[in-house]
């Protein structure tokens, strides 16, 4: 970053959004941490989420008018990013974050002004403060899974487009299903406690139809969801496209002094449901009730 860059970043200190014990350009999402979604208004007046571009890779630039080091952005990001690869699954969104300077028709003048065609919004109700670092430009690439891959304080196309080109080379991957339990620590479940039974499930691609198979080990015998038979009874569902479900609720338990004491295990798996054939590898997760975890 040239020193005369750096002092325009500093004149567009953005402190609209009070952020504390962050350094001086840090973002509070990096590499890996998962996107929260939000809702912002777009240029015609509808409510726009983050999720809604669930499945695309997202060029997140939070911005505002009246940042130098934003304006001069916005050309390259145009021009070098979603002329180049919107037709590829990417999208740039500017979000602009001050609305108490800037307004619906003042985004639509810039835009028009600069020769912008990507998507604008205006975060009306401060929606994206997690995101804010305190400085504008701060952009996100977020992943087709809701997961940040690149996160910077101003702008550097390098660095931006190489990311681009890096995403667009790893294959989609098919769905994922991945159970949880609540209790984060491993102490035994006591009486009354209550142990939830999570499912995460993402679907990066075109909706699709699924068995779901759950069981849980108990003693050496398996009990199948949702019924607790001793058959396996598949429950059957279409994943939506690109579809990312986090903590669905498929079972609670309260436990009292009745309950057999043991390790147990609950096992989760998405099935085809024309084969048979596993669409995910299984997922495992244990738990016990008054005796220690294996």
């Amino acid at each position: 970053m040239t020193a005369k860059l750096a002092t325009l970043m500093a004149l567009c200190a953005l402190l609209v959004f009070p952020v504390m014990g962050l350094a001086q350009h840090d973002t509070p999402f990096n590499d890996g941490d998962v996107a929260p979604d939000f809702t912002v208004q777009d240029l015609d007046l509808n409510w726009v989420s983050l999720s809604d571009w669930s499945g695309s890779i997202v060029v997140l630039d939070l911005w505002a008018t009246w940042c130098g080091p934003c304006v001069g952005a916005t050309g390259s990001l145009e021009n070098d990013v979603w002329q180049v690869y919107g037709d590829q699954g990417v999208v740039v969104w500017g979000v602009d974050i001050d609305p108490g300077r800037d307004s619906i028709a003042k985004i639509k003048a810039f835009r028009q002004d600069h020769n912008l065609t990507y998507p604008m919004a205006l975060d009306v109700n401060h929606e994206t403060r997690p995101y804010a670092s305190g400085y504008v430009p701060t952009m996100y690439i977020i992943d087709r899974h809701g997961i940040v891959r690149y996160a910077e304080v101003g702008y550097n196309k390098t660095m931006v487009l190489a990311k681009i080109k890096e995403l667009l080379a790893e294959q989609p991957q098919g769905p994922t299903f991945e159970l949880r339990l609540n209790k984060m620590d491993a102490t035994p479940y006591e009486p009354g406690d209550i142990m939830t039974l999570y499912a995460d499930v993402t679907n990066p691609g075109p909706a699709m139809p699924v068995n779901i198979y759950i069981a849980v080990e108990l003693f050496g015998e398996y009990y199948f969801w949702p019924n607790w038979g001793t058959m396996m009874t598949p429950v059957s569902f279409t994943l939506p496209e690109n579809m990312q479900m986090l903590g669905y609720v498929l079972e609670s338990v309260v436990f009292n002094d009745t309950f057999p004491h043991g390790s147990f295990k609950w096992y989760g798996v998405l099935a085809d449901p024309a084969t048979g054939e596993w669409i995910t590898e299984p997922s495992v997760v244990s738990w016990s009730f008054g005796a220690a975890q294996p």
